[in-house]
């Protein structure tokens, strides 16, 4: 580990000491993790929640156009981008809109390198299911049209929960449920359907 550190600071020190004029091909490139995750801060489900936007270097390269293989921090750790909470929970635009600004000024298309120490690529975006289905405006998790990688219908079936039938009761801490407790769930059962083309 440390010696990939160590590879790091020195793609950062090199560039950093030979001063001159900056171009793209000679400021270092950084690939983001984005981490996406929304939490409730209340045990009151109509209060507002907070999502959390985080990011984390996944590797580092000379510059963009380096033949290089760049150097991949496995164990580095994640920074905060920012964080959102109000009244009402934000767009999916709104809500990435300064995120995406900031990763288009630091794109390696982007000309302008007055003034820049690194370039910075998203690599992935990070976030459970019902936080990805927010951000691409889908349907959600427990929808009839839920699968995002193909069109299909899902159908109601009604489970029954045969992990606590022997316990007697069912207690999520809200109240009690009593063995056999079914719950419905969307099953997508064509293996073949047609694969979506608009994700």
């Amino acid at each position: 580990m440390e010696m990939v550190v160590s590879c790091a600071k020195k793609v950062l020190r090199k560039k950093s000491e030979e001063g001159g004029v900056r171009t793209p091909s000679t400021i270092p490139h950084l690939e983001v993790d984005l981490h996406v995750d929304g939490l409730e801060i209340f045990q009151n489900s109509e209060k507002p929640g907070m999502i959390a936007i985080l990011g984390r270097v996944h590797s580092i390269a000379p510059s963009f156009a380096s033949t290089v293989q760049p150097t991949v921090l496995n164990f580095s750790n994640p920074f905060i981008i920012g964080f959102e909470h109000g009244q009402v929970k934000a767009s999916a635009k709104e809500l990435m809109k300064l995120t995406i600004d900031e990763f288009k000024r630091l794109c390696p298309h982007n000309l302008e390198a007055e003034g820049r120490e690194f370039m910075a690529s998203l690599r992935v975006v990070i976030a459970d299911t019902p936080m990805r289905s927010f951000l691409k405006r889908i349907t959600g998790h427990m929808g009839y049209w839920s699968c995002e990688r193909c069109i299909q219908k899902g159908n109601t079936t009604v489970q029954t929960n045969k992990r606590n039938m022997n316990k007697g009761y069912f207690n999520f801490g809200l109240r009690l449920r009593f063995p056999g407790y079914q719950k419905p769930v969307i099953q997508l059962s064509d293996v073949n359907a047609p694969r979506r083309i608009d994700s």
